[in-house]
């Protein structure tokens, strides 16, 4: 088999051959079909392979790309169609993926190299570093596009701006409404965004959620008058909410936490909480900060 190059604008698709990341193909195969924009598969090869391994590994690849090329094809037999088996490991190859494509799609967990006890660190990593939306998928989610609205976690700073560009208009697209969630807690050393309150029952604090959403979304209704936006302010943990709120959605959308640690870029809690409990998709939205460096850097720094 002979693979191709990424096109410019492609969906792109890791695959591993578990049953996640085929399904995560299905929901890809549907989500490029509608944008009309080709679907770029990828199955990183195993760096650590033994050299006695080198020649079963390699037919085993060959295998799973036959398996998931098949299976676009019977579901979209007009699909632009393409596929690479880059020689490095699979969240890397992902990452650099994502400086030419459109969107990245990944599932929840994998097999081998992409299995982790709870989220894959392959979903985590590449969320964290690529340069452009990824979007994870989980066990339970069919393909095609659910019909419930597009739900996106809101907090305060620049972050904010390119995940509620993301959402509005993918709300546009579905001709769906946009729930805006603003979560709030009192607990100071909880990762939320927390107010000030004079009042002990909270009144005050309620109050001011309430207008420092309005101040987020100032200007985003008139950007986009054909998209319902439905306003939701609540006291509760972040990551709870994002998930109760995604039972009925079509999409979740988050930001990256776009600070830097040791490590490389840390993915924020609420959105590794997201990723890991929502019933619907979860497409995580780089912030500027997370993507002024170079694949090899940010692969470096993260050390994936």
């Amino acid at each position: 088999m002979t693979s191709s190059p990424i096109p410019p604008g492609a969906i792109v698709v890791g695959l591993d051959g578990s049953s996640e990341s085929v399904n995560a193909l299905d929901w890809a195969t549907a989500y490029a079909a509608d944008r009309d924009l080709p679907l770029h598969l990828v199955h990183a090869d195993n760096p650590d392979c033994l050299p006695e391994d080198a020649d079963e590994e390699a037919r085993s690849m060959d295998e799973i790309c036959r398996r998931g090329l098949s299976r676009v094809q019977r579901r979209e037999p007009g699909l632009s169609l393409t596929w690479s088996q880059p020689q490095t490991r699979p969240a890397s190859a992902l990452v650099a993926a994502a400086d030419t494509a459109t969107t990245v799609v990944v599932g929840s967990r994998g097999s081998g190299a992409l299995q982790d006890a709870l989220l894959g660190s392959v979903p985590i990593s590449v969320s964290a570093l690529a340069r452009c939306p990824v979007v994870v998928v989980g066990p339970s989610i069919s393909a095609g596009h659910s019909a419930g609205p597009v739900v996106v976690g809101v907090d305060h700073g620049h972050r904010t701006q390119p995940v509620l560009q993301y959402a509005f208009e993918e709300a546009r697209r579905r001709s769906v409404p946009l729930v805006a969630v603003h979560a709030w807690l009192m607990d100071p050393f909880a990762y939320a965004t927390v107010l000030p309150t004079s009042a002990e029952d909270g009144t005050d604090t309620v109050t001011r959620a309430h207008h420092d959403l309005e101040q987020i979304l100032t200007g985003w209704a008139e950007r986009f008058p054909t998209v319902e936006l439905r306003r939701r302010v609540v006291r509760s943990d972040p990551t709870e909410a994002l998930v109760k709120y995604s039972a009925d959605a079509g999409l979740l959308v988050v930001g990256t936490h776009g600070r830097r640690a040791v490590g490389g870029l840390l993915l924020g809690s609420v959105s590794q909480g997201a990723m890991r409990n929502a019933s619907c998709p979860v497409v995580v939205v780089p912030t500027p900060t997370a993507v002024d460096q170079s694949v090899a850097d940010r692969v470096a720094a993260a050390g994936v």
